[in-house]
């Protein structure tokens, strides 16, 4: 017996290869010219995502190496100042500045009379009534600020340079304490 059975046939409408369709259920898409387009963006988008990536990373890249090589930029100009402030320093050490006698005799005698400026705001602050306290502070201050520059300024040199001018000033003589010995008796 030859028994042969007709090809099978499929059913009617669309359905999905390997799947019948759902009875009630909406009707498959065709396939055609939609289901091209959607199976080549895919690999497209795929390929853009990859490439921008790719760019990322060289941005990245660049990145850090312009903020490393302005790192090493950065050292380097530190590492110059600091030898130039020490070639200053040493050199600034081995040579005092020239020595000015007459500069120095100007302060010592600015001193002097700033301490007799501030001995007379004293007299003033404590014999006549209404001088004000101010009068005899700024007197004092400026005679300090003078005391303080002269010490400053002889400083770099040796007893035997300043050839007679003191070393520094003396605050417990009369004429250049900016009155320490009035104020004691207050």
């Amino acid at each position: 017996m030859n028994s042969q059975q007709p090809p099978a046939t499929p059913p009617p409408g669309p359905y999905y290869a390997g799947y019948p369709p759902l009875p009630g259920g909406p009707d498959p898409a065709p396939a055609g010219p939609a289901g091209k387009r959607r199976g080549l963006a895919v690999p497209i988008l795929i390929g853009l995502v990859a490439l921008l990536l790719i760019g990322e990373g060289v941005l990245l890249s660049m990145t850090i190496n312009s903020q490393r090589s302005l790192e090493r930029s950065l050292t380097a100009q530190k590492r110059q100042a600091a030898t130039d402030a020490e070639d200053q320093t040493v050199d600034g050490a081995l040579t005092p500045p020239t020595f000015d006698a007459l500069a120095l005799q100007a302060k010592l005698k600015s001193v002097k009379d700033a301490d007799a400026a501030a001995d007379a705001a004293l007299s003033s602050w404590r014999n006549v009534q209404g001088t004000k306290f101010g009068t005899l502070h700024k007197a004092l201050q400026r005679c300090y600020y003078l005391v303080d520059q002269y010490n400053r300024a002889a400083a770099p040199y040796s007893a035997q340079v300043l050839a007679g001018l003191p070393p520094r000033i003396d605050l417990a003589s009369p004429s250049t304490d900016c009155s320490r010995h009035s104020l004691a008796s207050i």
